[in-house]
């Protein structure tokens, strides 16, 4: 049976912890409640301005504060389509996708100032410019539970909040380590469905713990080293356009975006899990929209810490045959 690569995480390496990026946020449980923290801070919002290219987690913070929501459009660049006027009183929501756009973000900022708000769930290691309102997810980079860091200027006291107990989370990333992915995927799966909806908290002392452990200086290199290996064999079928490689810090995955229709599943029959980002895009676009074919082609090929330059070899071979 082929190794899996991709899908979720199982509990991570520990080793002394090094490279944490982003040392003096507010950690808290989610990246969801991370921006609900940042709204908050904000106050007074109005009016929201969101990609229709989102997670639909992205929405709760919006449906809990009674914030109105206007979606937009991107290109195929993943740069926002059209001008957007956002007024005194209102924000505007920008994902650093798959973790290389983190040019395009400080150009955003230039613009829209402290109306910006960034979803770098995908881009743990992105710079962060001064006054930037910002949040990160490091589960979506290593082997946690639950873990968000938000960043906005005047940001509220986070001590106001009590700490969560992530020990009924976890049990996913122990059997992925011990069983392999297939044994854990169920339980993956009620773990981050328990996330839904979940009220702020600060970090757990078991999540704090375990990201005190992590090498993330390593995660870095092997990601960005797997991340470039991939791009030197796959650009010239690349529809996506990839910001020079000096541009961003790290990314999350490879986004491959292909004319066919059949790789997504041929991969994951071949035990190379690609993750559908995101399935709540088909309910909000059209079969027209650009968004519904980056649902249903724009693919996020993995290249985490997991693996070395062997594995992608294998799925680079995959994608060719």
């Amino acid at each position: 049976m082929d190794k899996a690569i991709g899908g979720y995480y199982e509990i991570e390496k520990l080793s002394v912890g090094r490279g944490f990026p982003q040392q003096d946020g507010a950690f808290l449980n989610t990246g969801r409640n991370c921006l609900e923290y940042i709204l908050t801070s904000i106050g007074n919002i109005k009016k929201a301005y969101l990609p229709y290219y989102t997670c639909i987690v992205v929405l709760e913070p919006f449906e809990k504060l009674g914030i109105p929501y206007e979606f937009y459009s991107l290109d195929e660049e993943l740069h926002i389509k059209e001008e957007i006027q956002v007024n005194d009183n209102e924000c505007i929501v920008y994902n650093n996708y798959f973790g290389i756009m983190d040019e395009y973000v400080c150009a955003l900022f230039q613009k829209y100032g402290n109306k910006l708000i960034v979803d770098a769930a995908q881009a743990l290691y992105a710079k962060r410019p001064k006054g930037l309102n910002i949040f990160y997810s490091p589960r979506k980079f290593v082997g946690l539970s639950d873990s968000g860091v938000a960043f906005v200027e005047n940001g509220k006291n986070v001590e106001q909040y009590p700490i969560d107990d992530s020990s009924e989370r976890m049990s996913h990333l122990f059997l992925r380590k011990e069983k392999g992915a297939s044994a854990g995927y169920e339980l993956f799966k009620e773990n981050t469905d328990k996330l839904i909806m979940n009220p702020i908290r600060r970090l757990s002392v078991i999540t704090s713990d375990l990201m005190s452990h992590i090498d993330f200086d390593e995660v870095k290199e092997r990601r960005n080293a797997n991340f470039a290996y991939l791009h030197k064999h796959l650009q010239g079928s690349n529809k996506l356009h990839i910001p020079a490689l000096d541009t961003f810090e790290c990314p999350m995955v490879y986004p491959y975006w292909t004319s066919n229709k059949s790789l997504k599943s041929f991969l994951i029959s071949h035990a190379v899990f690609v993750a559908t980002y995101w399935p709540n895009v088909y309910d909000w676009t059209t079969p027209e929209m650009l968004e519904h074919e980056f649902a249903d082609n724009l693919l996020a090929i993995p290249c985490d810490q997991r693996y070395d330059s062997a594995d992608m070899q294998r799925i680079i071979d995959l994608v060719h045959a």
